[in-house]
């Protein structure tokens, strides 16, 4: 059997070699070459360690999606997606992961699947809505907001953190509300979202906010405001509520 220095291989840079260890029956060194080849960053090693997700080892599966994630090629976005399926949760987990890595839009609406799948553990539901978060597109508002009354605070949570991202006028009152969350966690997000979206800092009072909202539901006041600064003409057409 073949032995592999991982350290000399790195050290040198030794792509051939290490796309070689990927096929190691010892589990450590074939992970620790696919987070070594995603760390070089060589784009040789995409289609090997494409080819690796397909291992029976549920740890190397994670370790390549690791690697994938280093290497942040929109060219493994397809592979990644095809093992959101995968029977262990922990490689679904780092699959979402990787998909909120890679920005890519392809990835929504299976991420909005995982998000809305009630039967999905919740910290592989959580993952989805920091992908979406990630990416941004605004298909996934939609959604975000209404994991905002996820029984799990944690989904609420990522969900309230998320909707800061978007810039939209819908999730503001959904945000006033989450103020009202059981979770000093949620309440907490939500306050931040709602300041890095409005540029206004009221603390964590929900009657503020809410009267704030009812006083100026049907003015474009709200499309204005970004940390604190009037947003330019060529941008409030598309912002406006």
């Amino acid at each position: 059997m073949k032995e592999f220095d991982l350290e000399r291989m790195k050290k040198e840079k030794n792509i051939e070699g290490l796309i070689e260890a990927l096929n190691d029956p010892d589990i450590d060194i074939s992970s620790a070459a696919a987070d070594t080849l995603g760390r070089i960053g060589s784009s040789k090693a995409l289609v090997p360690l494409h080819d690796a997700l397909k291992n029976p080892d549920m740890m190397m599966r994670c370790s390549v999606l690791t690697g994938l994630g280093l290497l942040r090629s929109k060219k493994s976005v397809i592979p990644v997606l095809r093992i959101l399926k995968d029977e262990n949760v922990h490689v679904r987990l780092s699959a979402v992961g990787v998909l909120g890595v890679l920005k890519s839009k392809i990835a929504v609406v299976p991420l909005i699947r995982i998000l809305n799948d009630i039967n999905e553990y919740y910290w592989v539901r959580r993952a989805a809505v920091i992908a979406l978060k990630e990416i941004s597109d605004k298909r996934a508002l939609e959604p975000i907001m209404h994991a905002l009354e996820d029984k799990n605070n944690e989904i609420r949570r990522e969900a309230a953190r998320a909707l800061g991202r978007f810039w939209d006028c819908k999730a503001l009152e959904c945000l006033i509300h989450a103020l009202d969350d059981p979770s000093i966690c949620v309440q907490n997000r939500a306050r931040q979202s709602l300041e890095n979206i409005t540029g206004l800092f009221f603390g964590g009072g929900f009657d503020k906010w809410r009267q704030l909202w009812e006083d100026n539901l049907d003015k474009e006041w709200w499309t204005r405001y970004r940390h604190g600064r009037i947003r330019s003409g060529k941008n409030e057409e598309r912002e406006r509520c």
